[in-house]
């Protein structure tokens, strides 16, 4: 018996994608192949910091026949600010009444340049840190995304022992490919260093919209 790893094709949204590209379509997600999506559940270190479409959102992918992950984008400076973002989103998830099936990944990264702004230390080792903060205050399945540039430079991932959701956008024509066939093995040599989960594009084509797109390794055991 072996175990092999099969390509599943998810979504991630947040309110972000109702403000700037529209709402989107769980349904259609479903109907073209997709088997999961992750939604925003909260960012910041402020307690209560919910994503205005987190209750809904799962809902609707729920309803849809989605397997639902959730995540929250940090801005902790320091360990201690983690903890806060760990009790913050764990308490959004818990009054949300619903079950959470996939990771509830810690985003760290520096997108909007807050980190910049406030002084931040880009040392790898206090970064690492900062996510292994998150990591041992997190009592439901978690992991850490980020871009393969902070993989690289700024997170020790293999320290860290944890789910990895890796992010490298890959040309346009290929994500075009990907779209018109279905085939996810077109991303065969383009998805680095695997881990849970790879996203590869922030323009997948999805009815009049388009959203951030992700490939899911799925473990299945076979016979040789």
């Amino acid at each position: 018996m072996t175990t092999k790893y099969v390509k599943e094709l998810g979504f991630d949204v947040s309110e972000m994608n109702c403000n700037s590209y529209g709402d989107p379509d769980f349904k259609l997600m479903k109907s073209i192949g997709a088997t999961f999506v992750i939604v925003r559940s909260s960012f910041g270190k402020t307690f209560g910091q919910a994503d205005s479409k987190f209750i809904e959102y799962v809902a609707r992918a729920k309803d849809a026949g989605l397997l639902v992950g959730a995540y929250h984008y940090s801005y902790a400076l320091s360990p201690r600010d983690a903890i806060l973002e760990a009790e913050s989103c764990m308490d959004i998830i818990e009054r949300s009444g619903y079950q959470i099936d996939l990771p509830i990944w810690f985003d760290m990264e520096d997108a909007d340049g807050y980190k910049s702004r406030h002084g931040f230390c880009f040392s790898r080792h206090y970064i690492t840190d900062i996510c292994k903060a998150w990591l041992n205050n997190f009592k439901y399945h978690t992991g850490v995304y980020a871009s393969l540039s902070w993989f690289d430079s700024y997170i020790e991932w293999k320290r860290l022992g944890c789910s990895v959701w890796n992010a490298r956008f890959l040309s346009n024509s290929i994500v075009d490919r990907i779209a018109s066939t279905g085939d996810l093995n077109l991303l065969d040599g383009e998805d680095d260093i695997g881990g849970y989960m790879f996203q590869f594009t922030d323009s997948y084509p999805l009815g009049d919209h388009v959203v951030d797109a992700n490939i899911r390794y799925v473990p299945i055991t076979v016979d040789e």
